[in-house]
């Protein structure tokens, strides 16, 4: 593993010195960090030296991605799966709240019918009977200056 890290650490440090080629490679080479690839790559050849095949890594490394990918398949099913459940539900909460929403609007758009035929005429009786109280004082005060 070390040595997988000082021959990438190296090849990399090599291609970045070539002066116009550093511009292509250097964006590239720094997208593979060393610190993790560089083990890895050293576990690779040791695996493949063990095995006597160079590119050995490379049969496990598929198996174990075709197997990741069949998990991540299942868990992205299971994931969908509960999320049209959660909408479902959502859906029918949106549907509840609907109902009292346009329950509260009918109730209100009453009271304020209510008020309209209650309240307002109230209103401008009381205001008639201060202004008529009013104009009353007033005449009053007139006459008593008047003196009549």
């Amino acid at each position: 593993m070390a040595g997988g890290f000082v021959a990438l650490g190296l090849a990399k440090s090599i291609i970045n010195s070539i002066p116009i080629v550093n511009l292509v490679t250097r964006p590239v080479l720094d997208l593979f960090p060393t610190i993790l690839f560089g083990p890895a790559l050293g576990a690779a050849a040791l695996y493949g030296y063990e095995k006597g095949d160079p590119l050995a890594a490379r049969e496990v490394v598929q198996e174990k991605a075709a197997a990741l990918r069949r998990e991540i398949d299942t868990v992205a099913r299971d994931v969908s799966a509960e999320l049209a459940a959660q909408k479902r539900a959502l859906s029918r909460q949106l549907e509840r709240h609907q109902d009292v929403i346009d329950s509260t609007a009918r109730v209100a758009i009453r009271s304020v019918q209510e008020m309209e035929q209650t309240v307002v005429p109230a209103l401008e009786r009381g205001y008639r009977d201060i202004e008529t109280h009013a104009q009353r004082t007033l005449s009053d005060i007139r006459d008593s200056r008047d003196g009549k």
